[in-house]
Parts: C-alpha cells; structure tokens; sequence
C-alpha cells in the first residue's frame, strides 16, 4: 500500500448496551512527502506561459453473521495526513506506548518497530517499541497454535514466531509479540508484528507502522494467520462488524462501528462487495470531462478495489495509456498536459512570482477536465485538484503532480486519489461498501449510477492474494 497520513485523538465511550450514545472522533493525519527535483526548466509544451514549468520530481522517503445485539455506539477517531498517506495513534503495552500508523484497508497486519531494528527510521515520531518496558507483552512461541506456520525467528528470539509481510516493492519482517493494543477508548489484548527489518522507506518519516484493515483479517497471514486488533475490538465490545473512513486533504476521521451522519452529506450509496479478499467491487467504466464526456475503455475485464494504503489511483496500463491519449487529444491546449507533462511523470511547478501556488491551483481547476469513475451503483466524479495534487520540493514553489499512476496487473486499485472527500462505510456485516459525499467540500460528488459493462467490461477477473500496494511514488 507511498507517503500518508494520520491521526490523534481522544475518546470517550458514552454509551451502554441499548443506549444511544453520541459519536466521539478520532481524527486522520495527512503527512506530506519531500521531494526532490531531478530535472527542471522544461516548459509543458511550446508557447506555455510563464505560469507553469514542468519537473521530474522523485519521493524521498516514502482488506452473513447471524444477529446479535449492539451496542449501539459509533466511535470516531481522529486521523492526520496529507494526499500521500493518512494515519492515526495507536497504543501498544503497560505502560501505554504511542505509535502513528498508517491505515491501511489493502493490507491485513499491524506491526509496529521493535526496539533493537537495526534498518528502521530513527527519524519516525515514536521509533522503537519498548518490549521489555511492558509488563503485559509476551512473546508468541514459535510453539504456539497461534503460529500457524511454525515459522521461527532467526534474528536473537530463535524461539518466538517469525513474519514476513510484502507491501509492494517494500517488505518487512520480525517476530509477532502479544500485548495490550489500543484504538480510541477500545483495547484488547492482540498480536503485532515487532518490526526487526524494513525497506529504507516503509512508512518514514512521519509514520512508524501500519494497521491492516482488510476484510475479515482475510490477508492477515505472514505467513502465520492472526486476528487483526480491529477484529478483536469489534468482537469484544460487540460492535457492528462496520468501520467508516473521510479522508481529506490534511485530517480525516476514522469510525469504528457504523457511520456518522455528521461527516457526511446526502444519501449513501451502496456498492457489493464481489470478493472478501480485499474490498473489491465492480468497476463498470470512467469518462473524462462533461461537455461532452469521454468514455475510457477497459480492454480486459478486471477488478477493483478500495485501499487507503495505496496514494494514487492505480489503472492497467492498457487503460492509462488511453486515459493520456484521451487528454492529450481533448485538452491538448491545457499547459502540462501535451508533450513533456503530468503524464510523463513530471509536475506543474508555480512561478515564482506564486510561490504559494494559488494561481497555479487557480488555472488547474479551471482548466483540467473531471473525471468520473463508474463502479456498480455509484459514479463518483473526481475534480482536478484531487488527481492533481501538491507536493513539497526542494524549491520553494510549489508542484503539483499527476496522482493517477499505471502498473502491469489487470486490476484497478481505488486508492487515496479516489477516496478523498468520500465517506465511505466499510460495511463487512452486509458485504457492501457505502458511498457518500463528506464534508470538508472537497469536491468530489457522488450520483446514483445505472451504469452497466456497456461502457466497458464489469470487472470479473480475480484479483488473488496481491498484498497491498505500498504507497506509488512519482517516479
């Protein structure tokens, strides 16, 4: 699942079983990225006006049960982050260790780093978790049933159970422990993953770990199989098996048991769920612009799904490669679009005489097209600032970069790029996922769709055990 965003906030439960209890909010964070500028002084295309330079920049750093009674309560917790990567504070141990992680609904684990990792980030918030400053952890034995793979670790705990979890192009691996893991005003005693080894990039610098969110836990094994902490708070507390997450440009809001009219506006929408792997719904087509609008086609039957852990909206290549032809032909005079542009992985950089980019964001809401992605009953429609976002560089204008991206699979993964300004409800009790627009007027709309494969092919080939896209850079 490339850089993110996250969350702190304080909790109070304030209802019983049977109560009504009013919503309490644990906020996302949105964390920007750096950037480095690899090449510059490059126009959009020829005759382009002083408004806009074009630049290579490159990141640095970085998933029916029968009734029961509910306790009827919502709870929200606070998320931080910016357009790269969302995140919210966990705590691990006793005494309490906090820790940002990035949410993640594409993945299954939650680990956290240990102390004695020798590749981790020491620039992170919280770097390290302390093990032997816990009176309630425990290791998990290489022994116990709840090692199902009887996988050992090799690094100095030859007798604890080992993991390996694979995010893209970046892995991680260590050892599971047990401990008391809280979320909000919610805590159980569950299983992480202690980080002993990382990619150089997993995460930094502004989160420390990542909390899988997958359905079910259902790519929770790394590879032994463990109940996600999510998981074992719904159970315990007797909570709707729902979560619901806004994700905005620089917070978001992260719900724990049903939804929270209060972030959203409208009606909801709903979505099926065709496979529990991942959160997986059909994808029935995308036009481009509204007067006319441009129908992209997809030229092999896919999949897609929703994940907060991957930055950008990543489309087969077949089907990108149409969405550039489609613009370059269409909107050819909208500077940063033809030639050396946003589809040629550089960036709009502000001049200098707009150092803040309001001009820049000016023109490009003004003059880069919608685009709306049609799924089975929904059409969201994503406004340019969304898909073009900023990004911090090593000058002091501002960029703004393409945050649509291509990768060699026949699938589609709705990430970040097509979740903000969304309030979606992770409905695992109805197989479904609930769409509607959030406050924060971002800009992005939501209708109810008819849309059938006609526009393209519905979406049936399996997606299979693809683990979670770490966060797609720029280059």
């Amino acid at each position: 699942s490339a850089t993110m965003v996250l969350l702190a906030c304080a909790v109070v439960l304030l209802a019983l079983s049977g109560a009504l209890c009013a919503p309490v909010a644990i906020p996302l964070s949105v964390r920007h990225g750096e950037f480095a500028i690899v090449e510059s002084g490059h126009t959009a295309r020829d005759g382009a006006s002083d408004r806009i330079e074009t630049a290579r920049v490159v990141p640095v750093g970085n998933h029916k049960k029968a009734a029961r009674a509910y306790l009827d309560s919502v709870t929200e917790v606070d998320m931080n982050g910016n357009y790269n990567q969302y995140v919210f504070d966990i705590y691990v141990g006793t005494p309490r260790q906090k820790f940002i992680i990035h949410a993640d609904t594409g993945s299954g684990l939650t680990a956290i780093p240990v102390q004695g990792c020798q590749s981790c980030d020491q620039n992170t918030p919280n770097p390290y978790f302390d093990y032997l400053g816990s009176t309630s952890y425990s290791p998990v034995q290489c022994t116990s049933f709840n090692c199902t793979a009887r996988q050992c670790d090799t690094t100095g705990q030859e007798d604890t159970c080992a993991f390996n979890y694979k995010y893209g192009s970046n892995q991680i691996h260590g050892r599971l422990g047990r401990d008391e893991v809280a979320i909000g005003p919610y805590s159980v005693t569950g299983i992480v993953g202690l980080i002993e080894g990382r990619e150089s990039n997993f995460e930094a610098p502004f989160a420390d770990g990542i909390i899988g969110l997958s359905y079910n836990g259902n790519i929770a094994c790394s590879p032994s199989c463990v109940t996600p902490p999510l998981d074992m708070i719904i159970a315990k507390y007797n909570l709707k098996d729902q979560f619901a997450m806004l994700l905005r440009n620089t917070d978001g809001v992260f719900n724990i048991g049903g939804m929270d009219p209060a972030y959203f506006t409208g009606n909801m929408l709903y979505s099926t769920v065709t496979q529990t792997t991942f959160y997986t719904i059909d994808f029935l087509g995308m036009t481009v612009g509204t007067t006319p609008s441009v129908p992209i086609d997809i030229h092999n039957p896919t999949n897609s799904f929703v994940d907060s852990g991957t930055s950008y909206l990543l489309l087969p290549t077949s089907m990108f490669n149409q969405l550039t032809a489609t613009f370059q032909e269409k909107y050819s005079n909208v500077e940063g679009v033809s030639g050396i542009g946003v589809f040629s992985r550089y960036c709009l950089i502000a001049a200098n005489n707009d150092q803040r980019g309001t001009a820049l964001a000016a023109y490009i809401a003004e003059n880069y097209p919608t685009i709306t992605i049609y799924i089975s009953g929904v059409a969201v429609t994503i406004p340019p600032l969304s898909y073009l976002i900023p990004v911090a560089t090593t000058s002091s204008r501002v960029s703004y970069c393409l945050a649509i991206d291509s990768f060699d699979q026949d699938f589609i993964v709705l990430g970040d790029t097509f979740m903000r300004g969304l309030y979606i409800l992770f409905d695992r009790e109805n197989h479904r996922l609930g769409f509607a627009q959030g406050t924060g007027n971002l800009g992005t709309t939501i209708a109810p769709s008819t849309e059938t494969a006609s526009r393209g092919h519905v979406l049936k080939a399996s997606i299979g055990m693809v683990m979670a896209l770490a966060i797609v850079l720029c280059a």
